[in-house]
Formats: structure tokens, sequence, C-alpha cells
């Protein structure tokens, strides 16, 4: 998963400005998936928006391609209500945005050699710690294209702002 995991960064830094063009942040932190939507003390080292991969790779016999799931946990901010009578209600609304740009941007891409992404479903996960999205795809790729050996591009990072949101909100309560 070495390769399609790569490319997914790729493809998401490469498309951020159709979610700025929308005035919202497009500058995503993505990881491997290892529940942090729903740890209290995982929720502070990332920030918003993020999306945290997991997949399931499933044979389909030896020398054909591999049918990969990919979910895409999409956490953003919960300062924004969505309720009909709360004054950031539109804000609230952008988690939409969020999802259809994503399902445009990602439907019918390559990742690497991989066949082309293929929507599957979308739903929204109610939870303690961060309420979220999540995105599921599917593609099939070779065993042998999962594993190649990437080409590393070198550059610059951005300043990360991260923030102790969840934290501040226990403080303040």
């Amino acid at each position: 998963m070495i390769i399609p995991i790569l490319e997914l960064y790729k493809i998401i830094e490469l498309e951020k400005s159709k979610f700025e063009t929308k005035n919202l942040n497009g500058n995503f932190f993505i990881d491997l998936f290892r529940n942090q939507p729903s740890d209290p003390e995982l929720h502070e080292y990332y920030t918003l928006p993020a999306l945290f991969v997991n997949y399931t790779n499933t044979g389909q016999g030896k020398d054909k391609p591999r049918l990969i799931q990919m979910t895409l946990h999409l956490v953003l901010d919960d300062d924004q209500d969505c309720n009909n009578v709360a004054p950031n209600k539109v804000l609230g609304m952008n988690r939409f945005v969020y999802v259809g740009l994503l399902q445009e941007i990602l439907e019918g891409k390559k990742l690497g050699t991989s066949s082309p992404l293929k929507f599957v479903s979308e739903a929204m996960i109610d939870n303690p710690v961060a309420d979220y999205h999540v995105l599921v795809f599917e593609f099939e790729s070779h065993a042998r294209d999962l594993i190649e050996t990437p080409v590393f591009e070198f550059g610059e990072f951005e300043t990360l702002d991260f923030r102790g949101k969840l934290k501040q909100k226990k403080e303040a309560d």
C-alpha cells in the first residue's frame, strides 16, 4: 500500500485549491487510521481537517489484481453546529462540502498503477470525542505495485498549526 497512499497524499495536495475556492481549509493532515477520532489523547496531535486512511486488501487469485477497499475517515472542526437554530449552521454544513469535494476529486483517479478509484459509500460516524465522516472507495492493484519502491521528492514543510482544542474545551467546562 506504499504507492497508493503516497499517491493519495499527492492528489489531495494538488487539489487543495478546490477547497480554498469554497473558503475551506485545503491543508489536510493525512495519516494511517489508528482510531485517532475516538481517542482523546490522539485527538491533540493532528490538525484539522484530517484524513485517516484504513483499507482492506482482498485477493482474487494468483497473478490477478487485489481488490482494495480504502476507507477515509474525515475529521473536521466540531465547533460548527448544523442544527436549525444554530447561528453558525451554514458553517456547520461545510462538512458536506468537504465530503462532496473529496468524492469529486478522488473518484476516477488512479493511485499509481491502480485501476481508477470507484466511490462506494459515505456515512457519518457519531463519536463521543469527534464526529466524523467515512468515505469508502474501491480500486484494484497488483500486489507488486502496492510495494514498489517509491521515488521521494524533497521540499519544505509549512508550519503546522497544532491546537489543543479538546483540552481547551475541557478546561473551559
